[in-house]
Parts: C-alpha cells; sequence; structure tokens
C-alpha cells in the first residue's frame, strides 16, 4: 500500500504541524500521548492536557478536555478506551473523535455547538502499561501489568472488574484467581488506573451527565447493569431508547448494526465494571459501554482483537454518530 502523504491541522494564529494521527495505523502509545500534546499545543483554547494518575509502571494516564470556556458551568461527557490493552480499535477510535472534536470546531456548526455548550473529557489509553505490553511483548494482553513476584504470566489485574459495585460478588467473568485474564485484583479500586477515574469522577460529578467507555469487540450498545440479568437503574427507559437512537445512527453510517441492552441480559454478567459503579456511585445519568465491531464469531481464538487499519476510520465514523445522538440529548437536557 503505497504511504500517504501527511495530513496536516491548522489553528488560527498558530503554525501549520504534521498531524500525528494518519488514521491509517495503529498508534503506540508514546504516539498518542505526543499526538494528545500537539493539540493542545495548537489548540489552546479549545484543548487542555490533565494528567490525573500513574499507572503500576509510573506511566501517566492523561485526559483531554475538549472545551469552549463560555464562564459558565456546562455539562460534562467522559469517553473511554483501551481499558482493556489488546482493544486497539477502541484507542484508535477515542483518538478520532478526539480529533474530529478539535479540528472541525470552525467549520462544522455542530460540532462548534458540542464543544461551545459541553466539556469533552477524552482518555484514549486508560490502561498504559498494558497497552504498550500489546505494542512491545504481546499482542492479545489485556490486564494491567500489576507484579506477580511468583507466578510468571500471571501478571495484572483486569481493569474492568476493579471497580467498586458488585466487587467480587460472584465468579462468573470476574475471577480471584491471578491468572485468570478476569482477574479482579486484591481489592475493589486497588489499581492506580481505576483509582485515577474514580477521583477524576467524583470530582467532577455534580457536572458529569454522560461517561461512555469503548471497548472490542461484538457490536453491542450497552446500559446499565452489568452484574445480574435483569438488573437495572430506574431511568432505564430512558437508557434503553436513547441506547436504540444511538444504534440506528450508527446503523447509517456503514451499515453496521448493534445490539442493545444490559451486559448480563445480551453478553455475560460481570461484575466490578466501571459504567456501573459511575452509575450507582457518582450518578451519572447518561452511562453507556460499546463493544466495537467487527461482530461476535466474525475471527476465531481472540482475532477480532486483531482488526485490520482499514477499519480505523469506518469505526471512527460510526461510533461518533452514536455518541453524537448522545451529546445532543446532554446538551439539549443539561446546557444553559
Amino acid at each position: 500500500m503505497k504511504k500517504k502523504n501527511p495530513a496536516t491541522f491548522r489553528s488560527r494564529g498558530f503554525p501549520r504541524v504534521q498531524n500525528a494521527h494518519q488514521f491509517t495505523k495503529y498508534l503506540t502509545l508514546d504516539e498518542t500521548n505526543n499526538f494528545m500534546q500537539s493539540l493542545a499545543t495548537n489548540y489552546p483554547d479549545l484543548v487542555k492536557v490533565e494528567q490525573i494518575g500513574s499507572s503500576i509502571e509510573g506511566r501517566p494516564i492523561n485526559v483531554v478536555k475538549v472545551g469552549k470556556d463560555t464562564g459558565s458551568d456546562k455539562p460534562g461527557i467522559w469517553i473511554d478506551g483501551g481499558i482493556h490493552s489488546e482493544e486497539w480499535i477502541g484507542v484508535s477510535t477515542v483518538t478520532f473523535m478526539l480529533n474530529k472534536l478539535v479540528t472541525e470546531y470552525e467549520t462544522d456548526p455542530k460540532i462548534k455547538n458540542f464543544v461551545d455548550k459541553a466539556n469533552w473529557y477524552f482518555v484514549p489509553v486508560l490502561n498504559v502499561d498494558g497497552y504498550e505490553f500489546t505494542h512491545t511483548e504481546e499482542r492479545l494482553w489485556r490486564k494491567n501489568r500489576r507484579p506477580n513476584e511468583h507466578l510468571h504470566g500471571c501478571e495484572g489485574v483486569d481493569l474492568n472488574r476493579n471497580f467498586d459495585y458488585a466487587f467480587g460478588d460472584r465468579e462468573e467473568q470476574s475471577s480471584v484467581e491471578c491468572c485468570q485474564q478476569d482477574y479482579h485484583g486484591a481489592s475493589a479500586f486497588s489499581e492506580p488506573e481505576t483509582q485515577a477515574v474514580r477521583d477524576f469522577v467524583l470530582k467532577h460529578m455534580n457536572d458529569m451527565k454522560a461517561f461512555m467507555t469503548l471497548h472490542t469487540y461484538s457490536q453491542m450498545w450497552f446500559y446499565p447493569y452489568s452484574a445480574k440479568r435483569g438488573s437495572y437503574p430506574e431511568d432505564v427507559e430512558e437508557l434503553a431508547d436513547l441506547s436504540k437512537n444511538a444504534v440506528e445512527a450508527i446503523k447509517a453510517v456503514h451499515g453496521t448494526e448493534f445490539r442493545v441492552g444490559t451486559p448480563a441480559d445480551i453478553l455475560y454478567a460481570a461484575t466490578g465494571t466501571s459504567f456501573d459503579w459511575v452509575k450507582s456511585v457518582a450518578k451519572v445519568k447518561y452511562c453507556f459501554g460499546m463493544e466495537l465491531r467487527p461482530k461476535m464469531g466474525a475471527f476465531d481464538q481472540g482475532q477480532g482483537f486483531v482488526l485490520p487499519p482499514s477499519n480505523i476510520v469506518p469505526a471512527g465514523e460510526e461510533t461518533w454518530a452514536g455518541i453524537s445522538v448522545v451529546a445532543d440529548q446532554v446538551i439539549r437536557e443539561f446546557a444553559h
């Protein structure tokens, strides 16, 4: 494949710089961090990068805030990817949407309204150590890199089992065994990565109105709760209706079909998940999880995680369409 010329972006009053993200390949951790910093440098009126914690191995966990200072309180929208480190398309999709929101601010009225009326918080890579490990050592590594001095190869905690909602209540898809892929850790919030999310969300809980976490794969749109079948928040009908509208918007882009429901109802039960905790404890109204493309059964033996880079742009485009539906609702309901 012939290499494309480097794309560029421009912010009024700032020099033209090379865009680190071509959307033709999956970025490393360093490339992702450099891209976030370049946006902050070249769009200082829109973008700020904040370190919200450090990983087990001492790497910064960064959140990128996108928002126009209007002098008044605005609703917050959180989007993260890469809590499971092998899920590269989730990382690239968050980065794609971040880039779109910033670089199209001056040319797209809808995006301008999104940025003017809400504060957006992007975490492209939450599991920074694990993501680095998938690029250097083991492509399908899932957990963080919590050391295990006694059992080599059994390092790590599944960060999406480490939140304090129904933590360890059941062993289905949440294990007490450290060598398992879904090991939930020694205790709830035992890991610095989940502590960083907890502390940031609680700090902003009065303004945070949407929390969305991106995973792969199986093309599903989730609303809470994950811990057991038939368990729902009181406003489940609102969440379900908005979810259906979002997946209709997703389908309209490339024909990709998503199922809608709770993880426990349409996939499997899991305890200690991030969006369950955010919904139940931090009381954020619109909490959703997504399993992005490909569909279930498209690949064998976990190869659905190894999605060709040609999927980066279409996955970003369709996911943005779904998230835009949520953003529209947040702004209608909460923006002044």
